[in-house]
């Protein structure tokens, strides 16, 4: 009996257990997915405008909103709720906000008349600058989510990891085999 038990207790030491452990591969789907839903939409705001309207807003705004949050799917998944890639994508939209409101100047529409000129808002040289920082920080920070999702997971399953190891227990008869269940929750 007492082999039994020591087998047994092998057998358990050798394999680690997780409890509700996540993959790799799920949470990369999630962020890559999310970020591919967010582009479709805000690509449909370009090409299902109607009316002659340059762009469908409601589609295009959708999809910029949503594109804050998707990326960080697969670190949701992991248990992260806020992540550098949002944090910089929420960064971005603010200097592309500034920019927008701040970084334009009214100059004389091309094809106008000068007798009867009209005038078109356009965005000055460091409004183009910053929007362009903007879209770079923006798609950096959905690209960083996506490509941190699987080290989610992993910083995961090691904060929930437990372990099943034999250990030497002290009893009246000397030293037995048993069983240390350890873990981080």
């Amino acid at each position: 009996m007492r082999r039994a038990v020591v087998i047994a207790i092998l057998v358990c030491s050798v394999s680690s257990a997780h409890a509700d452990k996540k993959k790799h591969e799920t949470a990369q789907w999630l962020s890559g997915g999310g970020v591919a839903v967010s582009s479709v939409l805000a690509l449909g705001g370009f090409v299902l405008a109607q009316n002659g309207e340059a762009f469908n807003q409601p589609l295009l705004w959708t999809g910029i909103a949503t594109s804050v949050v998707t990326p960080s799917f697969g670190q949701w998944y992991a248990g992260e709720w806020l992540t550098i890639g949002m944090a910089v994508r929420i960064g971005a939209a603010g200097l592309a906000t500034y920019a927008i409101e701040n970084k334009q100047s009214e100059t004389v529409c091309l094809g106008s008349t000068s007798a009867n000129p009209t005038y078109c808002k356009g965005f000055t040289g460091t409004g183009v600058a910053l929007l362009g920082i903007a879209a770079i920080a923006f798609v950096g920070g959905a690209a960083y989510d996506v490509a941190d999702a699987p080290e989610a997971v992993d910083r995961y399953n090691a904060k929930h990891a437990f372990m099943i190891a034999p250990m030497p227990m002290a009893s009246p008869q000397g030293l037995v085999p048993g069983v240390s269940i350890s873990g981080a929750f």
